[in-house]
């Protein structure tokens, strides 16, 4: 892992562990819930070209990418995907879906930690918590497909999340990053995600134009592609919201 990373010395925020997460993304029977199996993400298919600079065959990091069939979607255009997220069970249900062999290994020096690779090296998804991950594991990528993740990153650790997804871009990489924004039916809500909601004690707020500019204006050019109102989406249909807007960013090292 580089110093930059390991000297990090900002607070880090309360982490859900493996279980939370696999409860709260995938639910507890052997179906996954539906916002874990959703169709490939419109944004993905519509700006591809922008995320991988109009080249075949770019490598694409996902970080907390889950069970996502944004993975196999990339595969088929013909790039090569890297995943990475902490429940286990999302990377078997996965290959499983799309009935591809694959090997697990153990990840040295880190707590649980494991990876998968499918029979081609086409895509290989690492296990275990974003913050114990050596990023030395991994080669460099030529794109990464921020989708939502970066809102469910605790405050505190943002910057320790930026610093990670700059590392691992090569000279003149692309972050292509889809987040939310909300207005509540009650003020009150809006602090509770600040304080926790979603998880018990996690902070999980919504991101706004100056944190692009806080996590990425230093080292990136950033863009602001677009935003779509997202409120009658299931997703946001029973937490109170009056307004939920998409918004996608293109951030391009400099």
């Amino acid at each position: 892992m580089s110093a930059q990373i390991e000297s990090e010395k900002a607070p880090t925020g309360p982490v859900p562990s493996e279980e939370e997460w696999e409860k709260t993304w995938l639910g507890t029977d052997d179906k996954p819930l539906a916002h874990a199996d959703r169709p490939v993400t419109e944004n993905l298919i519509k700006f591809v070209d922008r995320l991988t600079n109009g080249k075949s065959g770019s490598t694409i990091f996902l970080p907390l990418c889950g069970m996502s069939n944004d993975i196999k979607w990339l595969v088929d255009q013909g790039h090569r995907v890297i995943g990475l997220d902490i429940v286990e069970k999302s990377f078997r249900l996965f290959f499983e879906k799309y009935q591809m062999s694959f090997t697990v290994n153990d990840l040295p020096n880190i707590p649980n930690g494991k990876v998968f690779e499918n029979e081609e090296k086409t895509i290989k998804l690492f296990k275990c918590n974003m913050f114990d991950f050596d990023v030395s594991l991994m080669e460099k990528v030529d794109g990464i497909w921020d989708c939502g993740a970066l809102i469910v990153i605790s405050t505190p650790d943002r910057p320790k999340y930026g610093q990670m997804l700059l590392s691992v871009l090569k000279p003149g990489g692309r972050i292509l990053n889809q987040s939310y924004q909300f207005i509540w039916d009650d003020e009150s809500k809006a602090a509770e995600m600040e304080a926790g909601s979603v998880y018990e004690d996690y902070p999980c707020p919504d991101v706004e134009e100056k944190d692009y500019h806080l996590l990425y204006g230093a080292r990136c050019n950033i863009e602001y592609i677009g935003e779509k109102d997202v409120t009658n989406e299931p997703d946001w249909a029973d937490m109170g919201v009056v307004s939920a807007k998409e918004n996608i960013h293109l951030m391009t090292l400099k």
